[in-house]
């Protein structure tokens, strides 16, 4: 399966909510992008509110989460209340990038007690970018607190989080 070349405000290929489950196996979902409301959110997939993110052998390329003038969360994934489990995944080029005010978590934006799996994904090459003033953080993986992560045999490679402040990471 093949998602590519959704636009939308919130979760390029699929909006998750309610505590709704998208699984996807041997899938790629590539060149989504959000960019409407009031903050851009989840490149791919938003999930939000009890809902689950399963994604097994699927790839997430150069999917965006892009406000001109405001918040870009996930350029790959935008978590609020959620959970993700990704199993033999690859996850690279994804891009949250504001303009004024924040890019967080080039691949994945997790907050409010999400919960996130990774085993055996690569990410690789996701950036978090904010061309104005504010700040961008998590090039790969921005995490809020009282959010749960595990990782477990993963490569994390050329993540950037371009920002000229304090709190960057890649």
């Amino acid at each position: 399966y093949m998602y590519r070349g959704g636009l939308a405000s919130f979760g390029g290929a699929a909006f998750v909510t309610d505590g709704g489950v998208a699984h996807c196996i041997s899938s790629e979902l590539s060149d989504n992008m959000v960019s409407r409301g009031s903050f851009a959110g989840g490149g791919a997939f938003f999930g939000w509110k009890g809902s689950q993110i399963i994604l097994h052998g699927t790839s997430l390329l150069r999917n965006r989460a892009e406000k001109p003038s405001g918040n870009a969360l996930g350029g790959g994934i935008l978590l609020i209340m959620a959970a993700l489990q990704m199993i033999d995944a690859n996850v690279a080029g994804n891009v949250a990038k504001g303009a004024g005010r924040h890019a967080l978590g080039g691949a994945i934006y997790a907050v409010n007690r999400s919960q996130v799996v990774l085993k055996r994904v690569k990410v690789i090459g996701n950036s978090a970018r904010e061309s104005v003033s504010g700040c961008s953080d998590g090039g790969a993986m921005r995490v809020e607190e009282h959010c749960t992560v595990h990782v477990q045999h993963c490569t994390f490679t050329g993540n950037v989080a371009a920002d000229s402040g304090d709190w960057a990471g890649g």
